[in-house]
């Protein structure tokens, strides 16, 4: 059996811990198993799960608690410690600089980049040089180069040759499990309070990249053509109480719902009318491909890759101006989408199953 070491900033829930997730419980466990290197605690949303389907979790403290040399030697130590991993496929964008360069020195023989982020941009400016710069580290300690999509290729990856040689991996999903449900909407929407409400969704990580403010201000002046509509949030973070003190500040409690990180993420899918989607950057969006197979609509910045047009549900729109979004908010307003249950097998259609995914990266794992 190989052990694949995967390192991540956690495993607590989003797009690409939940790809990680999907593909690990889709592969044969009996030729490969996946443990996962996280950063600060292994205490994580999936970490049970994990264990239970053979996993091992580790975790070493990040740079903002022992320093970057602090943090280098950390991972140099680890990798030392753990001869017995032949390869490791990391998951941290920029930071793949550091933790390849390590792995490198520590004597790991194959060790792959995956980019999950295209075009970022952060709003300090001072980590912003600092991944410019560590991703520099990259083309001189990555045996493999892994994209979820041409624009995080090019983002990452700065030579040529890393891009050209770069395989484009699909944040698939489990297309069967995000099919519409009509009773998976019925009761999320009975249990909320949500029964004859105008249910406009998001879900992600509070953050700047997620960009929940657009999100917010939106609604707000959404509100005043429909009084009916919700809002409701799904996930944590680190910018989820700011959030929450401005809806209260502004009386919006019981318009603008945070429902915090849930395991039945298809069934609040399900519930939705609209799905927002305005981050200000994005590998792919693997969200936005699980809406749709929902048979969702979602409305998203025209920062979010093309490679997620994969239905007649999605359109993207500038985040200069509201109008657009509010004109398409109208739209949708008292309109069922006709037939949401075909929409997951359109999805599986466009080659973003995650068992053509799972089976590449076994059969690659395995030649390795």
């Amino acid at each position: 059996m190989k052990r694949i070491l995967h390192f991540v900033t956690s495993m607590d829930y989003g797009g690409v811990e939940t790809l990680l997730m999907s593909i690990y419980r889709n592969i044969d466990r009996e030729k490969i198993q996946f443990d996962f290197l996280c950063h600060n605690s292994c205490d994580n949303f999936f970490s049970k799960e994990i264990e239970k389907l053979g996993g091992r979790m580790y975790a070493v403290p990040y740079a903002s608690r022992v320093g970057y040399f602090g943090y280098l030697k950390e991972l140099y130590n680890f990798f030392k410690a753990h001869p017995e991993y032949k390869v490791i496929h990391s998951h941290i964008n920029c930071e793949n600089g550091n933790a390849l360069s390590m792995a490198k020195k520590a004597g790991i023989p194959v060790r792959i980049a995956h980019s999950h982020i295209g075009n970022a941009q952060e709003d300090n400016w001072k980590i912003d040089i600092y991944k410019r710069l560590i991703r520099l580290k990259i083309p001189f300690c990555a045996t493999h180069c892994f994209a979820c999509s041409k624009a995080a290729a090019d983002y990452l990856f700065k030579r040529k040759k890393n891009r050209r040689e770069c395989k484009i991996i699909n944040n698939a999903i489990n297309t069967s499990n995000f099919m519409f449900s009509k009773t998976a909407r019925d009761e999320i929407r009975k249990k909320y309070g949500l029964e004859d409400k105008f249910v406009i969704g998001n879900i992600g990580r509070f953050s700047y990249q997620k960009n929940q403010t657009f999100s917010i201000k939106l609604f707000e002046e959404y509100l005043k053509s429909d009084s009916n509509a919700v809002l409701i949030f799904l996930g944590a973070g680190e910018d989820m109480k700011k959030h929450k003190e401005y809806v209260k500040s502004k009386g919006l409690e019981d318009k603008i719902l945070f429902l915090g990180s849930h395991n039945n993420v298809p069934d609040f899918l399900s519930a939705m009318d609209v799905f927002l989607f305005p981050s200000l950057f994005e590998g792919l969006g693997i969200v936005a491909i699980e809406a749709q197979a929902s048979g969702l609509p979602v409305l998203a910045s025209d920062m979010i890759p093309r490679e997620t047009d994969l239905t007649d549900l999605i359109n993207y729109y500038p985040l200069d101006t509201f109008i657009p979004w509010l004109e398409a908010l109208k739209n949708f307003e008292n309109k069922d989408c006709v037939d949401r249950e075909q929409y997951a097998k359109k999805v599986k259609d466009m080659d973003y199953d995650i068992e053509s995914t799972a089976k590449y990266l076994e059969d690659f794992y395995l030649s390795l």
